[in-house]
C-alpha cells in the first residue's frame, strides 16, 4: 500500500520546511503515510516522537522497534515542557526532523486532529522550531461522486516554522487551519461544475432515492425527478437569455425541480423571499436582473399580496409540466441510457466549473436596508456538501427532512444540493 501511495501523494509549502533541525507535528499519521512521508524527507535524519503509552496499529508499533529507527519517547503527563525541549536540542543541533507520531485515537469521522489540545500544548510550548503537517488523504473521506475515481494519495501541507515566543498553541493551531484549508482546495470535487454534480447524483440513485412531498405525501424517484428538470430545462432557455432565473416556491417536488431545471439550462437559480416586503422582492429582482420566474398557480394563491412577476415573464411549473408530458418520458429514457458525461455534453452541460463562477444567488432579507446579494460559487457549494457528507456520515436508507425555505443558504445546500448529490432521500415539508 506504500509504494502505491508513493507514487500519486501531493506536497503542498514544501519550501517552507526548514534546512536545520526542526520539529513536525502532524494532524494525523497512518502508518502507510508516515513511509512516504518519511521517503520524500530523505536524505534528511529522522527521529521519531513518541508518547509514551500511546497506542498504535501493529504494524506501525513494530516499524517503531526496529533498531535502525531513531525513537525518542516522553510522557506529558509526568514531565515538564523544559524537559522535553532538552531532549529535543540534543536531536535538533544535529538537524534532525523530529517527527511526532500521533497515538490511534476514537473521535468523530475524519477529525481536523487527532491529537488533543493539552498535549499539543505540551509540545509547541518546548518554544523550539516547529512546523505544523497537515495530512489530508481525500480518499479517506471521498464523496458518493468520488467512488470510482483512483486513489488521488495523501497530501502533506507543511505550516511555516513557529519558534520561541511564536510557539504557543493559538499561533499553531490558526496556521494549521490555514493550511487545512490550502490542502482542502486541492480536492478534485471542488472543480465540478454543480449541475454536472446534480446530473450524475440524480443519475446515481436514480431508483433508489427520491423525494417524498410533504403537501400530499406522493413519492418521486430522482430519475422521474431529472427527466422532468430536463424537459423543463429546454423550456426555461427558450424563454430568457438572461443568465438568472427566479424561482418563488417553497420547499417541495416543484422546488426542487425548478431549482435543478435552471441549473441544467446553465443557468443561476434566485430563489426569492415571498415573506420580504414588495420594496425588498422588486430590489432583488432588479440587482438579479430577472425578466423570467418559475412558480406555481396555486402558490400565487396563497401570497395575494407578493409581488408577483407578469404573466409574460411567469412559467408555472403545475400547468408547463403535463404540456411536456412526452418530453420528459423521451428524457426519462435517454438518461437511463447515457452515461453522464454524455448526456452533459448532450445538453452542454460543462463538467468543471471555474473557482469563482457563481452558481446560486441568494439575497439577504433587506431589513437593514435594500437586500444584499450573495453569490455562492460552484466551488462553495460543492465544498458544503462535501463537508456535510463527511460529517454527518449518513447512509443511504436515511432521510432528510427538507423544511426550510429554498432562499435560504442552508435550506438550499442541505436539504436540496447535498441530498441530490449524495443519493439520500428528502421528505419535503
Amino acid at each position: 500500500m506504500a509504494n502505491s501511495l508513493a507514487d500519486t501523494f501531493q506536497v503542498l509549502g514544501g519550501d517552507r520546511l526548514s534546512s536545520r533541525g526542526a520539529v513536525l507535528i502532524p494532524n494525523q499519521l497512518a502508518f502507510d503515510q508516515l513511509l512516504v512521508l518519511e521517503n520524500h524527507l530523505k536524505p534528511r535524519k529522522i527521529t521519531y516522537l513518541i508518547e509514551s503509552n500511546a497506542v498504535h496499529d501493529p504494524p506501525l508499533k513494530s516499524y517503531l522497534e526496529r533498531n535502525d529507527i531513531s525513537v525518542l519517547h516522553f510522557d506529558y503527563r509526568q514531565s515538564l515542557p523544559i524537559d522535553l525541549q532538552k531532549a529535543l536540542q540534543r536531536q535538533l543541533a544535529e538537524d534532525h526532523l523530529v517527527i511526532f507520531v500521533p497515538g490511534k485515537s476514537r473521535a468523530c469521522p475524519y477529525p481536523s486532529t487527532t491529537v488533543p489540545s493539552e498535549l499539543l500544548k505540551f509540545i509547541v510550548e518546548t518554544r523550539e522550531r516547529i512546523h505544523g503537517v497537515v495530512v489530508d488523504h481525500p480518499h479517506e473521506w471521498r464523496s458518493a461522486m468520488e467512488e470510482d475515481l483512483a486513489d488521488p494519495g495523501p497530501t502533506f501541507a507543511f505550516t511555516e516554522a513557529l519558534e520561541r515566543e511564536a510557539a504557543h498553541l493559538a499561533n499553531f493551531q490558526e496556521k494549521m487551519m490555514e493550511t487545512a484549508a490550502d490542502a482542502f482546495r486541492e480536492h478534485s470535487l471542488l472543480r465540478h461544475h454543480l449541475g454536472f454534480a446534480i446530473l450524475s447524483g440524480l443519475k446515481r440513485n436514480g431508483k433508489a432515492a427520491g423525494v417524498i412531498d410533504g403537501t400530499d405525501n406522493s413519492e418521486t424517484p430522482y430519475d422521474r425527478i431529472l427527466a422532468a428538470a430536463l424537459a423543463l430545462s429546454k423550456v426555461i432557455k427558450s424563454r430568457t437569455r438572461k443568465p438568472r432565473v427566479g424561482i418563488i416556491l417553497p420547499p417541495g417536488r416543484g422546488g426542487l425541480v425548478a431549482n435543478v431545471a435552471v441549473i441544467l439550462a446553465g443557468k443561476v437559480p434566485v430563489n426569492l423571499n415571498f415573506t420580504a416586503s414588495k420594496d425588498a422582492v422588486d430590489s432583488a429582482i432588479r440587482q438579479a436582473d430577472l425578466d423570467l420566474h418559475v412558480t406555481a398557480d396555486p402558490f400565487r394563491e396563497k401570497l395575494p399580496r407578493f409581488s408577483w412577476p407578469a404573466d409574460d415573464q411567469t412559467i408555472l411549473i403545475e400547468q408547463t409540466l403535463p404540456k411536456i408530458k412526452w418530453k420528459i418520458v423521451f428524457w426519462l429514457l435517454l438518461s437511463q441510457a447515457l452515461s453522464a458525461p454524455r448526456l452533459a455534453k448532450l445538453i452542454g452541460l460543462p463538467q468543471t466549473a471555474g473557482k469563482d463562477d457563481e452558481a446560486v444567488l441568494l439575497f439577504t432579507s433587506g431589513s437593514s436596508g435594500e437586500p444584499k446579494g450573495v453569490s455562492l460559487t460552484h466551488a462553495n457549494i460543492m465544498a458544503n456538501v462535501h463537508q456535510f457528507g463527511s460529517r454527518l456520515n449518513m447512509s443511504q436508507t436515511d432521510r432528510l427532512l427538507g423544511c426550510l425555505p429554498l432562499f435560504h443558504s442552508f435550506g438550499c445546500t442541505v436539504t436540496l444540493w447535498y441530498p441530490m448529490i449524495e443519493g439520500l432521500g428528502i421528505v419535503t415539508y
